[in-house]
């Protein structure tokens, strides 16, 4: 049993210093995994779910078709890059919040 005076202050700093570089490792590994995680390419049902409440496909379309989000196609297939559609929310919300509500039309009692 080691007694308080026959601690190395190197050894213990040592330790302290590789846990350190292991958690920094570790930080490095999921931002590489995210990054890599939003260039996957997603099927207009996936792009589907990453919008919350979530869209119809139609709704995805239609937004391609306005420019607000980008769509990609290999053959007749279309995809969506995730990272084009989480940068595509921002644009989303400000378009939903900049957007007049209509109102119902007047009609006349008669």
């Amino acid at each position: 049993m080691k007694g308080l005076f026959d601690i190395n202050p190197y050894e213990v700093l040592f330790n302290k210093l590789s846990a350190i570089e292991e958690r920094i490792s570790l930080i490095q590994l999921r931002q590489l995994a995210t990054d890599q995680d939003e260039e996957k390419l997603l099927s207009p049902a996936e792009a589907c779910q990453v919008f919350e409440p979530k869209v119809s496909k139609q709704t995805l379309q239609n937004w391609a078709d306005q420019g607000l989000i980008q769509k990609h196609t290999l053959g007749r297939k279309v995809f969506y890059k995730k990272s084009e559609i989480l940068a595509g929310l921002q644009t989303l919300k400000k378009y939903r919040a900049s957007r007049p509500i209509m109102q119902p039309p007047l009609t006349s009692a008669s």
